[in-house]
């Protein structure tokens, strides 16, 4: 249970980094190195405007205000903590329920003893895997290609590529492709797929997968340019139709 709950807890506090653009160092700098200099700070001022005055009444003039500045943070990072603990397990739920439901809906072969030819042929179910990864990957081509960039330059200089962006940004979190994306991409790390570092960039709330900024939704090059959608599109090929990956090895092998 207890490496369940770690993993729990720094998958979430990961997706708090990345939600808030920042690292735990920062974190730490800015909750309790700076208020504790805060406090120091205004501690000597105190003392400098009244010296008659002793340690413990400039104390109290400047722990109240320390106080605030500290819980005040600390109080919006833990609702954000609390968050991502929630969106991460629900997130392990359906990519669970998936599972599942791929497991339960895969054909299991007829047992029939007395037949002279029993069933042997295995017939793919439609949400498998490597199906679901290739529907998402055309339905994100199909949503940048009937979204054309405008013409001009391509960042915030350009007001028309702004509004632009701004639109597709909207219509993406809309169609839920970054939770989509997160959970097709855990399940094959389940499966024991070699994923990289594509969840993590999938999860990042400014990236949008297929977009110009972030490689393009091009599919006719991968061999030359690995753009993400490329990448996504070759984790189908890794997995056959039981979800199981494929290990190509340099020597035969009889299954039994």
């Amino acid at each position: 249970m207890w490496p369940h709950f770690i993993n729990l807890m720094a998958r979430s506090w990961a997706n708090v980094l990345n939600s808030l653009g920042t690292t735990t160092l920062s974190i730490i700098l800015f909750l309790l190195a700076a208020p504790l200099l805060t406090f120091l700070v205004s501690l000597f001022a105190v003392w400098k405007n009244s010296p008659q005055e002793t340690f413990m009444e400039h104390a109290r003039k400047t722990i109240v205000p320390t106080v605030i500045g500290f819980v005040v943070p600390l109080a919006m990072v833990a609702f954000v903590f609390c968050w991502k603990v929630l969106r991460t397990t629900y997130d392990d739920h359906q990519a669970l329920v998936g599972r599942v439901h791929t497991l339960v809906n895969t054909p299991k072969p007829a047992a029939c003893p007395s037949c002279a030819t029993c069933p042997t042929t295995f017939i793919e179910p439609d949400n498998s895997l490597r199906r679901r990864t290739i529907a998402l990957v055309d339905e994100l081509n199909e949503f940048w290609q009937s979204r054309p960039s405008p013409p001009g330059q391509i960042g915030p200089q350009n007001d028309e590529w702004v509004k632009y962006y701004r639109k597709a940004t909207i219509a993406y979190e809309n169609a839920r492709f970054r939770q989509r994306l997160i959970g097709i991409v855990s399940q094959y790390k389940s499966a024991g797929v070699d994923t990289g570092t594509m969840e993590q960039s999938f999860s990042q709330p400014e990236r949008l997968v297929g977009a110009i900024p972030y490689g393009g939704y091009g599919l006719e090059n991968c061999f030359s340019y690995m753009s993400e959608l490329c990448q996504l599109q070759d984790l189908a090929y890794r997995i056959d139709a039981h979800d199981q990956p494929i290990i190509l090895t340099s020597k035969a092998s009889i299954r039994k």
